[in-house]
């Protein structure tokens, strides 16, 4: 989440060595320089691909190099690296919501399962796994359902790492009773799926519909009260 301010800190101080260079190789170095850090910012604020973090990186040195022959050089970099970092501010907080898909602004996401294991490895808490999609319709009633339980957008925001996703994690202990939709599943801190914590359905045992809700703020305190048993 640091990454824009970072951003702005490295425009600005590359801009003020702008000002100083003496020469035309020593501005296209510093250039250089400015494009390869922005590009690198960008990929970690916006999450967008490394090519059009590079193509724009490019766009921007070569039309910072030639601008340094214009009076006024150093206003108009001051100004870009604001316009830069103020999209990056924006794309940041675009992704968040882009996470939650529905299932609740309130709560920060995790990106993927690989990302969510190392968060609950460090902060000591349970990892929530949604699978679902969204041409099922009993996934979109329960996110309906999971995103309006006060209960459980608190719970969730406090005490779990969380993750949605539409496509299947790499992991066989994920689909211990098969690959279904919509899957709600458990991982503690020590990165082992809690095959212990189901739902209602003998056949899927860890489906939840939207009428399941209330059992699935149980399991969510269950996971809970296990892992502190545990510790």
């Amino acid at each position: 989440m640091y990454w824009p301010l970072i951003s702005v800190s490295v425009c600005v101080s590359l801009s003020v060595s702008l000002s100083a260079c003496v020469s035309l190789s020593q501005c296209l170095c510093v250039c250089l320089s400015l494009g390869l850090s922005l590009c690198v910012s960008l990929c970690l604020s916006l999450r967008v691909s490394l090519c059009v973090c590079v193509s724009l990186s490019v766009f921007l040195c070569v039309s910072l190099s030639v601008s340094l022959a214009v009076p006024g050089t150093m206003t108009s970099l001051l100004a870009a690296a604001t316009l830069l970092c103020a999209v990056a501010c924006v794309g940041e907080g675009r992704v968040q919501r882009t996470l939650d898909s529905g299932w609740g602004n309130d709560i920060e996401w995790v990106q993927t399962y690989e990302e969510g294991l190392l968060r609950a490895k460090e902060t000591r808490q349970p990892l929530m796994l949604i699978i679902w999609l969204e041409t099922c319709p009993y996934s979109k009633e329960l996110r309906t359902r999971m995103s309006q339980h006060r209960g459980i957008q608190k719970l969730a925001s406090e005490n779990f790492i969380c993750l949605n996703v539409r496509a299947e994690p790499n992991d066989q202990n994920l689909a211990p009773d098969g690959r279904y939709v919509p899957r709600i599943m458990f991982v503690d801190p020590s990165w082992t799926v809690r095959g212990d914590i189901t739902g209602r359905y003998s056949n899927h045992l860890y489906l939840y519909h939207a009428a399941d809700v209330d059992l699935l703020y149980k399991s969510m305190n269950r996971a809970l009260q296990l892992l502190k048993d545990e510790l």
